[in-house]
């Protein structure tokens, strides 16, 4: 349990620091945008402010973290090329494509022939669904690859949780 603790600790500072890093990069472009300075002034975010609620499910009996959504900024899908940071599910099957995301969050997808994911950048893990029966992944470290031992999969979804 103090483990758990310790890992959930360490995502809420990730999250906490890279939200305010978001807000500082942001904040000389909202000036700008503004027709005035009053305007300016109410369109300012403050460095560790939340932007986002952050929801996180958690099994009652074991504590664990079932599953995480809205942590951050949203996932987004990239298209079907994967950039070495990006996760990615890999086709393993022609005509199927790669499918490439980035950001942080939980994101749905159905994406048929895949052999493999990559997790890029992130620590992340997948669901996918195989003979009918739906599996998830554990979270993997950045930079893995994690294939299905030659079997197809169809993709369920793609959690990021952190860089």
């Amino acid at each position: 349990m103090v483990q758990l603790d310790k890992r959930l600790n360490k995502r809420l500072k990730n999250i906490t620091q890279s939200m305010a890093a978001i807000a500082v990069a942001t904040l000389p472009a909202l000036m700008l945008s503004a027709t005035s300075a009053q305007a300016a002034s109410n369109s300012v975010l403050t460095p560790g402010t939340p932007t986002a609620i952050k929801n996180v499910q958690i099994d009652p009996a074991t504590g664990a973290i079932v599953s995480p959504s809205g942590i951050g900024a949203a996932i987004v899908y990239r298209g079907t090329l994967c950039a070495g940071t990006d996760f990615c599910w890999q086709s393993g099957q022609v005509p199927y494509a790669n499918h490439a995301y980035y950001g942080i969050g939980t994101s749905a997808s159905s994406w048929l022939g895949q052999g493999s994911f990559y997790t890029g950048e992130y620590n992340a893990s997948a669901c996918w669904i195989y003979n009918g029966n739906k599996a998830c992944s554990a979270e993997l470290p950045p930079y893995y690859n994690a294939s299905f031992g030659g079997a197809i999969v169809t993709s369920y979804s793609e959690t990021i949780y952190s860089i």
